[in-house]
């Protein structure tokens, strides 16, 4: 049984070292190629700012790889957390998801104006936050159009959020 175990560890950590070889391959390749694109002479300033916020998105995609990663090897348990706010988490995923809420015609409402600061993985948080405005927004029926948070603090201290 301890050999069967040991086994068992074993492929999921070449998983886990495979998985992140092959996703950070194709977001290697991407950025390069956005750069060189970016950089090139005949490159016109609506390129360059194109090129800006594909290397950001390709930032977020590495870390948010990262993220998992470190869950994945970490036995799916967090080993290091920091303060978060919340409501700058929610403020930058609701500003991205603004041209997608419109297409569907849906209204994102920002939290409220505070703080809502919780322990966690700020990658993983806003990975959070943007399946639920996602979510929000992809299977919003009429008439409730509108896909929001508010937060306040809980009597534990704790802050309590509702999508």
């Amino acid at each position: 049984m301890l050999q069967r175990l040991d086994q068992a560890f074993d492929g999921q950590r070449r998983f886990v070292a495979n998985a992140s070889h092959e996703l950070r391959t194709p977001l290697t390749l991407n950025r390069s190629l956005i750069e060189v694109a970016m950089r090139g002479r005949s490159a016109s300033a609506d390129v360059r700012q194109l090129g800006e916020m594909l290397l950001e998105i390709n930032r977020r995609h590495e870390r948010l790889i990262d993220g998992l990663l470190v869950l994945a090897r970490s036995g799916n348990e967090l080993t290091t957390r920091s303060y978060v706010d919340l409501v700058d988490v929610v403020e930058h995923v609701v500003h991205q998801a603004r041209a997608e809420a419109s297409a569907a015609g849906v209204t994102v409402r920002p939290p409220p104006a505070g703080e809502a600061p919780v322990l966690g993985d700020a990658v993983l948080l806003e990975r959070l936050v943007q399946n639920l405005v996602e979510n929000g927004i992809r299977h919003n029926e009429p008439p409730a159009r509108t896909a929001g948070s508010r937060s306040r603090p809980a009597p534990t201290g704790r802050t309590r959020c509702w999508w």
